[in-house]
């Protein structure tokens, strides 16, 4: 599934404009978690989509602590 924000404008620190847009993926995964991943993307064509998060969603086995893991 992805959902697109619609587009909105940000002021830089110089004062100048540039408009923006966040687009959030999940997908679910063989073993049943949920793949989470994000971009933002600038209104420019010749702009790359940026990926600002990755992170997967996964159940805890049941009567198991809360855990969780960050990895690079």
């Amino acid at each position: 599934m992805t959902l697109t924000s619609e587009w909105y404008e940000i002021k830089r620190p110089d004062g100048s404009t540039v408009r923006l847009r966040n687009i959030w993926n999940w997908a679910p995964q063989d073993d049943g978690a949920i793949k989470n991943w994000g971009f933002i993307q600038r209104d420019d064509e010749n702009a790359e989509l940026r990926k600002y998060f990755d992170i997967v969603y996964r159940k805890n086995a049941i009567g198991s602590a809360a855990k969780s893991e960050i990895r690079k």
